[in-house]
């Protein structure tokens, strides 16, 4: 018969599994959408925010920005 294992066994667990591979996870796949795609060739490259992120900040900060100052 199998040992049975507990719920936060089986979390402990997936969260070390998780923990060691850093191709997945919340975190990088919010960067991989919002940021430059990774170059092959320079690893320590930096990855600029991809253009439709800055616009769609600006503006959004924009409409705030109008929204409080006539409205406060």
């Amino acid at each position: 018969m199998a040992e049975q294992i507990t719920a936060r066994e089986v979390y402990v667990m997936l969260r070390d599994d998780i923990q060691k591979r850093p191709d997945i996870g919340f975190r990088r796949t919010v960067a991989d959408h919002l940021l430059e795609p990774l170059s092959p060739f320079d690893a320590n490259a930096v990855r600029r925010p991809q253009r439709w992120f800055v616009l769609s900040s600006i503006v959004s900060l924009a409409a705030v920005g109008s929204v409080v100052y006539f409205n406060f």
